[in-house]
């Protein structure tokens, strides 16, 4: 990926286009028109990645896409904290939930398998089901976090 601001040496991760591209596919054969990328972190460049790429799938495939995000911050800090601000969470959810519902994202492709247990959270906290009321696939393969989230 690179060498980030402030970092010592390269940094290295998964595919960010495939993953982006296969986050919109999914959604795409799950029957969801309406989908959204939640950035907690914006210049953040893996989320940056996965923004680009499942954006460019989903219009490719003729769905309404777009990104809800956090203004950015005015400084990256290295190393880069490992959890999202829970008042960026807080701020994403409740602009999902400000959306008029004929016209809100019914899936959500969240960058990270730790931020996704965040949205669960706050999510929960408005009385909302993650699968029945909003649909989130998140990144990063960690089992250990995403097996205590129901569903999956």
């Amino acid at each position: 990926m690179g060498m980030l601001p402030n970092a010592v040496g390269d940094h290295c991760n998964f595919d960010t286009e495939t993953a982006g591209r296969l986050a919109a596919e999914h959604f795409h054969a799950k029957g969801h028109r309406r989908i959204a990328f939640f950035n907690p972190k914006p210049g953040q460049n893996q989320f940056e990645r996965l923004k680009n790429s499942f954006c460019a799938a989903a219009l490719r495939q003729g769905s309404d896409v777009s990104v809800l995000e956090v203004p950015p911050p005015e400084k990256l800090e290295w190393p880069l904290p490992a959890i999202t601000h829970e008042d960026n969470v807080a701020t994403l959810v409740e602009r999902w939930c400000a959306l008029p519902p004929k016209t809100r994202p019914t899936a959500l492709f969240v960058p990270s398998d730790r931020t996704s247990v965040q949205f669960y959270a706050a999510f929960a906290r408005r009385d909302l089901r993650v699968g029945t009321d909003v649909s989130i696939v998140s990144c990063n393969n960690e089992h250990s976090l995403s097996a205590t989230l129901h569903p999956a």
